[in-house]
């Protein structure tokens, strides 16, 4: 950890970066490894309690970058495999952000290096502004190289013309995230929370910190929210596409949705029906208690009969528990076409 703080007390000679330079700061970065990169303004809410000080953060400036981890490992969670790829890629955070900092001081630019383990700031809110990646309901973020398999790191600096616009949103991302809810499900800790708490500034509580922690540093390191994830089971080019490819079905399949007296969806059915689904993955099963919905599939997307049933009962658990109106449609529109 003290490697990320070497070299503070070089003085910046400069705080505008040429184009070019930008662009070779880019490629050193991909010969690095990074997947994505992106650029933001650290705001004094972003700094985490324990480091708010007027010296923890140097530079106003971020330059937020991800590595990529290894999904087969990710998705054997929690085991050692996947402890191995968490430490690795937490280490490469740190070898890249030292690197990034020791070239721009050598251009005469202020920087400091902030690895991905104990970091100084809220990462997931950097990259999100930064348009790394889309935030999930278990707090990380999801970007369209690796999904949710990757870990932040950041390098702050004095440089003020770097290129903080964030570009087009996907949208569609936090739209999946609050149809699925696996990730709840599947927490071991029980930390991920249905709704994320508003702290400061752009900042969002998604999970309990301290039950975690705990299960982290017992287990392995976990990660089973990101093992469960379909955007590491099935990959987040997949499922845009089949998103994408749906769009349609959905809105035909609303009016064929069981209907309650007062004209809105009766999701006390779906939930119902939908306890059938969560003991079966057999096709015929399923279809006929698709039908009981209101939806005979004709064919089948390609997530399959368990991402089917896994979709029907996390919508209903999560919904109805809370307490939520009647939604006017059935989630299982989302994977069957």
């Amino acid at each position: 950890m003290k490697r990320s703080y070497r070299g503070l007390d070089h003085t910046p000679t400069r705080d505008t970066i040429e184009e070019d330079e930008l662009e070779t700061l880019e490629a050193r970065a991909d010969e690095l490894g990074v997947d994505s990169i992106g650029y933001t303004v650290v705001d004094r809410e972003d700094i985490l309690e324990d480091d708010v000080t007027d010296r923890s953060v140097l530079y106003q400036h971020a330059i937020v970058f991800s590595c990529p981890m290894d999904p087969e490992a990710v998705g054997e969670a929690p085991g050692y495999d996947t402890l191995e790829t968490v430490n690795e890629t937490y280490l490469d955070t740190g070898v890249v952000a030292n690197k990034l900092a020791d070239f721009l001081k050598e251009r005469g630019f202020g920087a400091q290096a902030d690895p991905g383990l104990g970091g100084k700031t809220n990462f997931p809110t950097l990259a999100d502004r930064a348009g790394i990646g889309e935030y999930g309901r278990h707090g990380m973020i999801m970007t369209s190289e690796n999904g949710i398999t990757q870990r932040l790191g950041a390098v702050y600096t004095n440089i003020e013309n770097l290129p903080t616009d964030s570009g087009e949103r996907d949208d569609w991302v936090w739209e999946f995230c609050q149809q699925c809810g696996k990730c709840i499900r599947d927490c071991p800790a029980d930390a991920i929370r249905v709704e994320p708490e508003r702290t400061e500034g752009d900042n969002l509580s998604f999970y309990d910190r301290d039950a975690c922690s705990e299960y982290f540093g017992a287990n392995n390191g976990c990660a089973v929210c990101m093992s469960a994830c379909p955007f590491n089971r099935v990959g987040y080019e997949a499922l845009e596409r089949n998103i994408s490819s749906r769009s349609s079905d959905a809105r035909e399949t609303v009016s064929q949705t069981p209907r309650d007296d007062s004209g809105d969806a009766s999701m006390r059915q779906v939930a119902d029906l939908s306890s059938d689904l969560r003991t079966t993955t057999d096709r015929e099963e399923i279809a006929a208690i698709l039908e009981d919905l209101g939806r005979k599939p004709d064919n089948w997307a390609e997530f399959g009969t368990a991402f089917v049933a896994s979709d029907v009962w996390g919508y209903s658990e999560v919904h109805i528990a809370r307490g939520d109106d009647p939604e006017p449609h059935a989630p299982v529109v989302t994977l069957v076409r």
